[in-house]
């Protein structure tokens, strides 16, 4: 038996605050299959409604493995994890809100420039606006 993932439970664990590169490196991965998702539901499009397409198959991509492993995957894959500012997992609540708040940033050009950019390299403890919006922190694994 494996012991429980510490990103998933509420055992508080030392933790190291991500870099920008790891973070653009998570951020340009999440892009690319939040996008990708939406080009697959454009083209399931006849098959199913419009919400679905464009909203439900993108939100559930950043959501969904947020539940699963406590990262998105392009910060599963960069070797981040997301966990509150007290260390412990985020809860359901704060990580769907989180994947709200990347989605907007994602469809709106400026808001993704801002969050990638300026917010990133330019505030303390390099927190995006999804972090700012949830209180929730990127951390090495």
């Amino acid at each position: 038996m494996t012991p429980p993932d510490p990103t998933r439970t509420s055992v508080v664990a030392p933790y190291e605050l991500a870099g920008e590169g790891d973070r653009t490196e998570a951020h340009l991965i999440d892009a690319a299959v939040f996008f990708g998702s939406l080009l697959l539901g454009q083209t399931i499009g006849s098959l199913v409604p419009i919400v679905v397409n464009v909203v439900l198959i993108p939100w559930a991509v950043l959501f969904v493995p947020t539940l699963i492993w406590g990262a998105t995957i392009g910060k599963r894959f960069a070797g981040l994890r997301l966990i509150g500012r007290d260390g412990r997992a985020l809860p359901v609540w704060r990580s769907a809100l989180r994947a709200v708040v990347q989605g907007v940033c994602l469809f709106i050009p400026v808001l993704w420039i801002v969050n990638a950019y300026l917010v990133e390299t330019r505030s303390t403890r390099a927190r995006s606006l999804s972090d700012l919006a949830t209180g929730s922190l990127v951390a090495c694994r």
